[in-house]
């Protein structure tokens, strides 16, 4: 049997998960028709960072792996495609160099 509060914070975080995967799902559509505009770039890495985030609070380690690597590729394809504007919530220099 599951513990009570973590039941309530997993339905919790299944609600937060279907969200999230909403607005990547249309940031991804929006830089398909045009990669290196807009804030879809920014919405998308929001998005991978708190499903990140919460996955990992959980203990859902392996989704928390997954949105991490999702997030890098973000931040690569962003650092390409702009490189002269940088998103407005890029990482930190160190991050995006240790992979």
């Amino acid at each position: 049997m599951m513990d009570p509060l973590l039941e309530n914070l997993l339905a919790g975080f299944v609600d937060e998960a279907q969200e999230i995967y909403e607005r990547v799902a249309r940031s991804m559509m929006e830089l398909e028709k045009a990669p290196a505009q807009g804030p879809s770039f920014d919405e998308l890495a929001r998005g991978l960072h708190t499903l990140k985030g919460s996955a990992a609070t959980l203990g859902l380690e392996e989704l928390a792996d997954f949105a991490h690597r999702m997030e890098d590729v973000v931040w690569r394809t962003c650092a390409r495609l702009r490189p002269r504007a940088s998103c407005r919530t890029s990482p930190p220099a160190w991050r995006c160099s240790r992979r």
